[in-house]
């Protein structure tokens, strides 16, 4: 008996193989409606600030923001896609050299899944990614103290470096190091299991796992110890001093 009598795809994915061609066209023209209503949802958000902003103001605050909320939108996809992008291309791309898994479990999900399995893995990139940069924007005060601020003629007496550094380089610092940190643990996470799933990563001593998810792995935590290594020298020492949990603030 084969496998795929043995073990049948999924009913979603069975549904979704057996689709016709009009089928899968009208799949993507609604998914592509509700894609558009949502961006002019967003789009009236932003329109609708504008009229408030100038209601209010003469300052241009509302283009100093959407300009920070900009530019802090585009460094984070660049983030966002070297990091999580290339582990969801190093998951398609090993997985796809690799023969059925020799475990019974993998072989079974991979007769269940069929190609559907990349598709999941791109899915979960795409939520992930969706969720972060929704968020993202919420930091543009941060960024434009980053990006705008300047030296102060004092120093920080105990730990030492300039005041405005304290002030305008440290939160956002602090956000950047945890985003990433957040960022890499979460794509080590889904490498882990996705090179595990494809077989390209193998468990026993006796299979070879694939070079190249190996070292795709080993990046992804010696980038993790160095986002940390830079946090803990540059960041959390530094943040001792705005600490207020203790007796006193700094302690």
């Amino acid at each position: 008996m084969s496998e795929s009598v043995k073990f049948p795809r999924f009913p979603v994915v069975a549904r979704l193989e057996q689709s016709s061609r009009r089928q899968r066209i009208l799949i993507a023209a609604i998914v592509s409606v509700v894609l558009f209503f949502l961006g002019l949802r967003n789009l009236a958000t932003i329109i609708v600030d504008r009229w408030w902003s100038d209601s209010v103001t003469d300052a241009p605050l509302w283009r100093v923001r959407i300009v920070a909320q900009t530019q802090l939108f585009l460094l984070a996809f660049a983030a966002i896609l070297a990091i999580l992008g290339t582990t969801v291309f190093f998951i398609w791309h090993t997985g796809r050299r690799v023969l059925a898994p020799n475990n019974r479990v993998m072989r079974w999900y991979h007769a269940r899944m069929g190609m559907a399995h990349h598709w999941l893995v791109a899915g979960i990139g795409i939520y992930v990614t969706w969720r972060a940069l929704a968020a993202v924007p919420n930091f543009w005060q941060q960024w434009i103290l980053f990006r705008d601020g300047f030296d102060l003629p004092n120093s920080v007496p105990g730990t030492g470096g300039n005041l405005g550094s304290y002030i305008f380089s440290l939160p956002f610092l602090n956000t950047t190091t945890s985003f990433l940190r957040q960022l890499t643990i979460f794509s080590f996470l889904l490498a882990l299991a996705g090179h595990s799933t494809s077989g390209s990563f193998r468990w026993s001593k006796s299979v070879p796992s694939r070079r190249a998810a190996s070292a795709h792995l080993l990046s992804l935590a010696g980038f993790f110890l160095l986002v940390q290594t830079f946090h803990y020298l540059f960041v959390q020492r530094h943040l001792q001093v705005l600490d207020s949990s203790g007796g006193f603030v700094g302690a």
